[in-house]
């Protein structure tokens, strides 16, 4: 048995990363994650 899909898009999104896809009744999924903390942008003041 096998499922078949394409990956749509992997964005960052500063402080997180977001994989979407479609399965095969083009369905949108997204996987998403929160980057740790000292992985988040900073402004040099804050």
């Amino acid at each position: 048995m096998g499922i078949e899909t394409k990956a749509a898009r992997l964005l960052a999104h500063g402080v997180s990363e977001a994989l979407y896809l479609e399965d095969p009744d083009q369905n949108g999924i997204e996987l998403y994650r929160d980057k740790p903390w000292e992985q988040w942008p900073r402004k040099p003041d804050g």
